[in-house]
């Protein structure tokens, strides 16, 4: 896309030693992944491999990839959003909606799926393009395609490995994200993608930007200091327990009676700082109310590592800690995926990406967007600055050799377009492509 620098995706570029020096070659290797990734074109079923990445099989997905991206060749992305456009925040006058060619639906001209034949070309006032693709990042991004592709030499082929992440940030620590939503844009998830919104609210993987994971670090290290009532009751049972601990008798302690919502944050926190030490039961009063028996476990010091009382109270902060960090780490959630291609330098891959890079700096990054494109280019590159290349397949689909882009323009540059335009010409052959072992289809809830 046509920003200034290195940043731009020239036409002249040769994605991979392997893909050849023609623009033909480029855009139909990496139009291939995009065919790959969630789309409502496909019939589906049940795959061998489970694609459909959620908070139950993240962390094991995160370490395949981590072992997968950075021995591939490039990785193609897409993302899903709960809404597109908002042109009055972008300060559209009806004279420039009709100037872009915008009286189709924002679906109609944005998504990568939809005949985008009315979107204004890339080259044309792109600044304004920014302005408008900027306001969408007041919307969620509720699903990336992550698909890395390796090279079989043997077989002169591409291995896809092609992942539906479900995102959608949980609250932690007073962090509680607010969002827009398009109705255009749902209905259109739902009635062309098959996409479950019940999947994304109860297990959606969380994520944090780079700047929200450091407010949450600065409220948690603020609750060291400044204690809630909350905080002050956790203090308070962690320091009971710990003395009943190493105290030679009685055999159990039993809490003082407690509303449901303090039994269930005991209950937590026994299960977590005090794993392994200690046993609990329910129990009731003389009085009937409710509450909770603690009991030594079998070698509880040896759980803990410690049998005095200074001893256990710094296995205790330790675990506290520990549990803190992996709070954070969950939150940060799909982010790491972000950071993982990040730090790969492999080159990424979109079709008509502006919108999604413009999300990625949005829900990954700073969070802030500057005004301009060419800031906003810099800022990107800052961050990304081991990511070799972004190439637009768009792009090079309309900013190609004259003869070539007329070709897409007669058929439409829409992704669907562009692969069965290169599928049509004589005398061509695409790039041969096949899913990695497992990878048999798409669930039938992508989006």
């Amino acid at each position: 896309f046509d920003v200034p620098g290195e940043f731009v995706a020239r036409r002249q570029a040769v994605l991979l030693p392997r893909l050849g020096s023609s623009v033909l070659n480029v855009v139909s290797c990496v139009i291939l992944p995009f065919c790959l990734i969630p789309a409502s074109v496909f019939c589906r079923i049940p795959p061998l491999f489970e694609m459909d990445v959620t908070v139950e099989n993240f962390e094991e997905v995160l370490k395949h990839l981590e072992g997968l991206v950075p021995s591939c060749e490039f990785v193609s992305f897409d993302m899903e959003f709960s809404g597109l456009t908002n042109f009055e925040a972008a300060n559209f006058t009806a004279s420039e909606k009709k100037r872009n060619n915008s009286t189709s639906s924002d679906i109609d001209r944005m998504n990568n799926d939809g005949d985008d034949n009315e979107l204004p070309s890339l080259s044309d006032d792109v600044e304004k393009k920014y302005a408008e693709v900027r306001t969408a990042s007041e919307f969620l991004v509720i699903q990336v395609g992550i698909c890395p592709f390796s090279w079989d030499e043997k077989k002169s082929e591409f291995i896809a490995h092609p992942f539906n992440f479900y995102t959608f940030p949980r609250e932690i620590r007073g962090h509680d994200l607010r969002f827009r939503c398009q109705t255009s844009s749902l209905s259109f998830l739902v009635d062309r993608g098959h996409f479950d919104f019940n999947k994304l609210i109860r297990s959606g993987i969380p994520y944090l930007s780079v700047a929200q994971e450091a407010r949450v670090r600065a409220a948690a290290a603020s609750a060291q200091s400044t204690l809630s009532d909350t905080d002050a009751f956790i203090r308070e049972l962690r320091e009971r327990v710990a003395a009943f601990l190493v105290a030679p008798e009685p055999a159990s302690l039993t809490l003082p009676p407690a509303d449901a919502f303090r039994r269930k944050l005991t209950y937590q926190e026994l299960s977590i700082t005090f794993k392994g030490a200690v046993t609990v039961d329910k129990c009731c009063t003389d009085s009937g109310d409710v509450t909770i028996k603690i009991s030594r476990a079998k070698n509880w010091g040896h759980s803990l590592g410690a049998t005095s009382l200074e001893q256990v109270r710094a296995a205790l902060a330790g675990r506290v800690r520990a549990a803190e960090e992996r709070e954070i780490w969950l939150a940060v959630g799909f982010r790491h995926v972000i950071d993982l291609v990040a730090r790969s330098g492999k080159p990424l891959v979109g079709h008509n990406m502006l919108l999604d890079l413009v999300h990625l700096e949005a829900a990954f990054g700073r969070g802030e967007l500057p005004a301009t494109l060419h800031e906003f280019a810099s800022q990107l590159r800052e961050r990304l600055p081991h990511v070799r290349a972004f190439f637009d397949t768009k792009h090079l689909a309309t900013a190609g050799p004259r003869s070539l882009a007329a070709c897409f323009a007669r058929h439409g540059t829409s992704l669907s377009s562009v692969f069965q335009t290169l599928a049509r010409l004589p005398d061509f052959q695409l790039p041969a492509v096949t899913l990695a072992p497992g990878f048999t289809s798409f669930g039938r809830s992508g989006g």
